[in-house]
């Protein structure tokens, strides 16, 4: 199922997907997301890249937001 996430979401160790971002998730996950207000379902559309970004070769993440490690774990 595809989301939209709405705040930083923590997929895997050093994985993350940015807010407002889309990504390809399983149901039950995406469901659970959803319910809890992490993120919003994508009707058709461009179809996303299924990785999310990865830190620039600085080190440095997508923003402010990441700097913290504030995102929720999938």
């Amino acid at each position: 199922m595809r989301i939209k996430a709405l705040i930083t979401l923590v997929v895997s160790a050093g994985r993350e997907i940015a807010p407002g971002k889309e990504y390809d998730l399983n149901e039950a996950d995406a469901k659970s997301l959803i319910e809890r207000g992490f993120a919003v379902p994508v009707k058709g559309g461009q179809k996303p890249a299924t990785q999310p970004q990865q830190p620039d070769e600085t080190g440095g993440k997508d923003g402010p937001s990441s700097q913290k490690g504030g995102g929720q774990p999938v």
